[in-house]
């Protein structure tokens, strides 16, 4: 069944995992890369069968991820992929390519963010995609002040109220920075993020990989009823996994056993999304990986190790896939051009 592009809403779900960030982050370029020159090679046709087509010019074209998705979801390193891909330059603009994000993994992921994330907040209208309409963006953490599943986003996440009503709530206006600390601050690798939001008390937050590694449930949940009688596509990306504890496990045994509790989660989330969408409708994206690696780990070996595996997700483990996928973005972007 082939999507109704007018009428379908794109949720892009990206995985907790550490420097791990780097295989989902390496995705989302792929697809900007290759949607652009997608789209570009339909501009040129079209232009050479009528020069009056009322058609961006060909340099002009640049697609983001902020153009294709609606809805923006990461956990943790996912939400640095999730709020990187969103921020917006005084334009209204995605001030970053995913390429960008890619290079903070790479090169200086430690110094990026202070600086140029700044005091951006997450805000109704600052997350603007070409058409005018604001892409939503949600980074879950827990606070563990109130004992409470906290959202960080630019909308009411309104799904847990399903689940379980006043166990969670929205965190609305913050700053992209602070959203950042509470969303990233690991158990057992990082201190929880003391912040003061909202002219509250201060309050401790965590990392919410260990309840919500991988997003998608609740994303998807969220879409539904934000975007009512719209198809939705769930696009959700891991950062790989391993089953077994390294071999180090009995001198450091809480960092796999935190890094299995993640996988657990994420390969639940996972199997619940694909029993509710088909084929059509849901991409995943993720892999076993043959060894562990550490989620604070900055080897070169082991960075290179995610950049391959990353590229051997998109060319061979999930090649077909991912081409459909660019297929299917590229005309959703092109539908839009039309109008």
């Amino acid at each position: 069944m082939g999507q109704n592009h007018k009428n379908t809403k794109y949720v892009l779900s990206i995985d907790g995992g550490g420097i791990r960030g780097l295989i989902p982050a390496k995705i989302p370029a792929a697809i900007e890369d290759q949607v652009t020159k997608n789209v570009k090679k339909y501009v040129q046709d079209e232009i050479t069968k009528n020069r009056d087509a009322k058609l961006p010019k060909v340099d002009d074209i640049d697609v983001r991820i902020a153009d294709l998705f609606d809805l923006v979801a990461g956990t943790s390193t996912g939400a640095i992929i999730a709020l990187g891909l969103t921020v917006t330059n005084e334009k209204k603009r995605p001030k970053f390519t995913a390429n960008d994000i890619v290079d903070i993994y790479i090169n200086n992921r430690k110094r990026f963010f202070q600086k140029k994330f700044g005091d951006k907040r997450i805000t109704d209208d600052d997350i603007v995609k070409k058409d005018g309409t604001a892409i939503k963006v949600l980074a879950p953490s827990f606070n563990i002040t109130t004992n409470k599943r906290a959202f960080f986003a630019n909308y009411e996440s309104v799904s847990e109220e399903y689940i379980q009503k006043g166990w969670s709530y929205t965190v609305k206006g913050a700053l992209m920075r602070e959203a950042l600390r509470a969303s990233t601050s690991a158990p057992a690798y990082f201190r929880s993020a003391r912040l003061k939001l909202n002219e509250k008390p201060e309050e401790e937050y965590i990392d919410s990989g260990v309840f919500m590694n991988n997003p998608s449930v609740h994303a998807y949940s969220d879409a539904k009823f934000l975007f009512k009688n719209s198809e939705i596509v769930v696009v959700s990306l891991g950062t790989g996994f391993y089953k077994e504890l390294p071999r180090n496990a009995t001198t450091r045994w809480l960092f796999p056993i935190i890094n299995l509790m993640m996988t657990e989660e994420s390969i639940t989330s996972s199997t619940y999304v694909q029993k509710l969408l088909d084929e059509d409708h849901y991409y995943r994206f993720t892999i076993k990986l043959e060894h562990a690696i550490d989620l604070d780990s900055v080897a070169d070996a082991d960075i290179k190790t995610l950049e391959n595996t990353a590229n051997e997700i998109m060319n061979n483990n999930r090649r077909d896939n991912f081409e459909k996928l660019v297929k299917v973005l590229s005309n959703h972007y092109i539908e839009k051009l039309k109008n």
